[in-house]
C-alpha cells in the first residue's frame, strides 16, 4: 500500500503555497504537504467518509516514508490509533478492542508501520486536514512558506487545544 495525496493537498502544493525561488525551502516534498494535512486531521480527529475515498484521494504519493522522515513512522502510527480509539469511544480499559484496533491498522512488518487499512485511514485523515485548511483560509494563498507555517501552527494549536479540552 502507499500514501495517496488528497486532491485538496494537490491544490495546496500547486497553488496555495507560492514557491519563492530565493527563499529557503521548508516544504521540500509533496510528502511534507501530506504530513501537514494528516497531522491536522488526526489532531482534530476528523476524517472523510470512506465512501468519499475514491473521489477525494488522488495520486499515489509514495510507498514509504522519505528517508529523512523515517523517524515519524511510529509517531504517526500512534496518533492514528489514538484518534481511532477516541473516535470510536473505546474504553481505555477494553484491552480486546484496543488490540483489535491496533491489529487492524498497524503492522510491525511494514516500514510505514501501517497495514493497507491503516494507509487508507491515514489518507482519509489527511483529506480532512486539508478540508480544515480550506475552511479556515479559503482561497487565500501564502506568499512565503513562513506565512503558511504561522497560519498552520495557529490552526493546529487551536484544534489540539479544543480537542484536548473536549477529551478532559
Amino acid at each position: 500500500m502507499s500514501f495517496r495525496m488528497p486532491t485538496r493537498g494537490e491544490t495546496y502544493a500547486s497553488s496555495k503555497l507560492a514557491r519563492q525561488t530565493d527563499a529557503p525551502k521548508y516544504i521540500v516534498t509533496d510528502f511534507d504537504i501530506y504530513y501537514a494535512g494528516a497531522v491536522l486531521g488526526l489532531c482534530a480527529r476528523q476524517r472523510i467518509p470512506v465512501e468519499n475515498y475514491d473521489a477525494e484521494i488522488n495520486r499515489e504519493l509514495t510507498r514509504t516514508y522519505p528517508k529523512d522522515r523515517l523517524e515519524i513512522a511510529d509517531t504517526i502510527a500512534g496518533m492514528l490509533v489514538e484518534a481511532e480509539l477516541t473516535r470510536q469511544s473505546i474504553d481505555p480499559g477494553n484491552a480486546k478492542l484496543i488490540l483489535a484496533t491496533i491489529e487492524e491498522y498497524l503492522s510491525s512488518a511494514s516500514q510505514t508501520r501501517l497495514t493497507t487499512a491503516g494507509h487508507k485511514l491515514l489518507d482519509r485523515y489527511a483529506a480532512a486536514g486539508f478540508r480544515l485548511l480550506e475552511e479556515r483560509f479559503g482561497d487565500d494563498g501564502f506568499r512565503y512558506e513562513e506565512e503558511f507555517f504561522v497560519a498552520y501552527l495557529g490552526l493546529l494549536d487551536e484544534i489540539c487545544s479544543s480537542t484536548n479540552t473536549a477529551d478532559s
